[in-house]
């Protein structure tokens, strides 16, 4: 019978699911008294008899945010009075709202409670709840436990306020200006812990940024700074751990008004032949570097005094970095003076002079020396970067392009070129390297035999990609590109 029961019961089933209403057909043919009691076996309930469920509870207590606990309590001693008196051999989870990581165990042999697991940093107040069910399987009580995780309000100082004078910049394009931050300032700044930086505010034009490196103690400036002569500040806000602003640090900064870089001139050197024709006993030659000054600059005229004063003059407009012959009618020997006047065209001028022995030339009706002069000078080219380990820079690789030619060259390299070649470099603007990059800071140039090289900025492209330079072979020439390291 029972066989027969549970067969029309899941028949029932599943005439009822797949026809809705096949209820009258199943009232027809199943006795109703027959499924009860095969109904009851799918559907557990409490059993008969049992007592009323108790409704009990439990705070175990606030737990910090943000930790990891593992925290093993005993039940009050009112829910351990009670459930000892209920007769309670198992218990059963019946809900929970902990968040995911953090677990409670209830430990009936122990009379504990166990919490295992990260506490979110945010806090909150969550519940467990379990069924204590006694040894005939009824729910005797439901007990709640609360935890609770306050988060604790974070009191911050006021504020105190700051200042510092960037100082005055040149106005144009800032690859990387740094500036330290004052001592003062810097040992307050670490002592409070400060973490983070932001900017409040900035009164720089668009295109230019400054940023604070505390690790460094720098402050760094990039960007254009278009206008000379005008001010700008910068507020930032300098947070603790905590979040809280323990200083507002405004910066000023000063664009320069535009400086023309003094115009400078220097015989790099000088060469004598003993001619001993009739016309003229000597040849001269004289090399010179110009720079600085208001673009275009030039040289001339080049003079040859001679010993008792009088004088001969070469005029003529030459390259800022050039060469010329002074004919000398001396045969008798002596000390003569090579002078050379550099001009801007701001009319600015500057002189440079160097002396020059002549040996007597000896009239003893031979065939003077044969004078063979250079046609071709040496072009050296290098890229460097400034380093404290000897020899105080690192060479490097960069891509050059020589204008004229299809192919690029890679520093270092040399280049053999005809005398008076006029050959223009470009350098690429900015390199692979460090954290950031790095970027062509300056050339130095060394003619001839100068030992002091001429420092030149070189002329950068509209789009910024490449520095070009541009140098007369008038004697051998030296070029080094220095990269720096860009900062932030």
């Amino acid at each position: 019978m029972a066989q027969a029961c549970a067969q029309a019961a899941a028949t029932a089933t599943t005439s009822v699911d797949v026809v809705p209403r096949i209820e009258t057909s199943v009232q027809t043919f199943i006795d109703p008294k027959c499924l009860q009691p095969t109904c009851e076996q799918y559907v557990p309930t409490q059993p008969t008899g049992c007592p009323p469920t108790k409704d009990l509870s439990w705070a175990f207590g606030d737990v910090t945010a943000g930790s990891t606990v593992s925290a093993t309590k005993s039940w009050p001693t009112d829910v351990a009075n009670q459930i000892a008196t209920l007769g309670v051999t198992a218990s059963a989870l019946a809900s929970s709202n902990l968040p995911t990581g953090l677990s409670f165990e209830l430990l009936l042999a122990t009379r504990q409670g166990r919490l295992t697991g990260a506490v979110p940093k945010e806090g909150g107040k969550w519940t467990v709840v379990y069924n204590l069910l006694d040894r005939n399987k009824c729910i005797v009580a439901r007990l709640t436990i609360t935890i609770n995780s306050p988060t604790t309000a974070v009191t911050c100082p006021a504020s105190t306020a700051l200042r510092w004078d960037f100082g005055e910049v040149a106005t144009g394009t800032h690859l990387f200006t740094t500036a330290s931050i004052p001592a003062d300032i810097l040992s307050r700044v670490r002592a409070a812990g400060i973490t983070r930086v932001t900017q409040i505010s900035s009164k720089l034009p668009s295109g230019a940024s400054l940023s604070l490196d505390l690790a460094q103690g720098l402050g760094v400036l990039s960007g254009n700074l278009p206008t000379a002569g005008a001010s700008y500040t910068v507020v930032f806000g300098l947070l603790d751990g905590r979040g809280c602003e323990m200083f507002r640090l405004t910066v000023t900064l000063r664009a320069a008004a535009a400086r023309v870089p003094e115009l400078t001139v220097q015989i790099v050197k000088t060469a004598v032949e003993k001619v001993c024709e009739k016309d003229y006993s000597h040849a001269i030659t004289v090399w010179w570097q110009a720079s600085g000054g208001t673009a275009p600059v030039y040289v001339g005229p080049v003079f040859l005094i001679y010993p008792d004063g009088t004088s001969l003059a070469v005029v003529g407009t030459f390259p800022a970095s050039s060469s010329t012959v002074l004919k000398a009618n001396l045969s008798g020997g002596g000390t003569v003076t090579v002078r050379v006047q550099a001009n801007d065209s701001a009319g600015r001028t500057k002189t440079a002079e160097a002396k020059v022995t002549l040996e007597t030339c000896l009239q003893i009706g031979i065939i003077g020396p044969i004078v063979i002069r250079p046609t071709q000078y040496t072009l050296e080219v290098y890229a460097r970067r400034s380093i404290a380990a000897t020899p105080g820079y690192e060479e490097l690789k960069v891509p050059v392009q020589v204008v004229g030619e299809t192919a690029t060259r890679t520093t270092p390299f040399n280049l053999a070129l005809n005398a008076g070649t006029q050959v223009t470099l470009k350098f690429p603007y900015r390199i692979a390297g460090g954290t950031y990059g790095r970027g062509l800071a300056y050339f130095d140039v060394w003619v001839g035999d100068a030992t002091t090289p001429t420092r030149q900025n070189g002329t950068v492209d509209a789009r910024r990609e490449y520095v070009s330079i541009t140098v007369t072979m008038s004697a051998k020439v030296k070029i080094v590109a220095w990269y720096m390291d860009i900062i932030g």
